[in-house]
């Protein structure tokens, strides 16, 4: 068996999906396609050290969710097949991450508003008022401002009154306001 460095991308692939298997191997590139986005996101969009974007386990229904603890993006792996739902999901969770961030760093009327909403998070388990938190609100928005500016995807929600929250939110401009 050749050494690792002295094999071609093919051999190194085949060797990889002999030990591991293809599903794998497919994982391990679409986390490099979206650690490479999350680089540049991060330097060009937010101004923050990027974060890893892993698959994660028993996620049930929930499509992604931002560990503060570990610094971390966790995929849920049963939606590896549908790239801009999780390429959605990824700048979702960046832009929690930098709300986190800047919740901590400044004391703008933004940011308190924002700290006020993070110490007091209402998850999943309250639906109809977690989606109307300015927090995920304006997550929705930066990711589809993303998605639309450097991807040319326009990504809408699937719930179309809270998609024209987003709309009013983005178009009110409080997206880039600090009051």
């Amino acid at each position: 068996m050749k050494k690792i460095e002295e094999m071609t991308e093919q051999e190194f692939k085949q060797e990889f999906i002999k030990w591991f298997d293809e599903e794998k191997w497919n994982q391990i590139e679409i986390l490099g396609r979206l650690d490479h986005i999350v680089e540049h996101i991060c330097s060009t969009w937010l101004n923050i050290k990027p974060i890893p974007v892993l698959f994660g386990e028993n996620m049930g229904k929930i499509s992604s969710y931002l560990d503060l603890k570990n610094q971390v993006i966790w995929l849920n792996p049963n939606n590896q097949n549908e790239y801009i739902k999780l390429l959605d999901a990824t700048l979702h969770e960046l832009e929690h991450y930098y709300q986190n961030f800047y919740a901590l760093n400044f004391t703008s009327p933004k940011a308190r508003r924002w700290k006020k909403e993070l110490t007091n998070y209402i998850g999943l388990d309250n639906p109809a008022e977690y989606v109307l938190q300015e927090i995920e609100i304006d997550a929705c928005a930066f990711s589809q401002i993303v998605l639309a500016t450097e991807f040319g995807i326009m990504y809408k929600y699937p719930n179309p009154e809270i998609q024209c929250l987003i709309e009013e939110y983005i178009n009110s401009k409080k997206i880039i306001q600090d009051d």
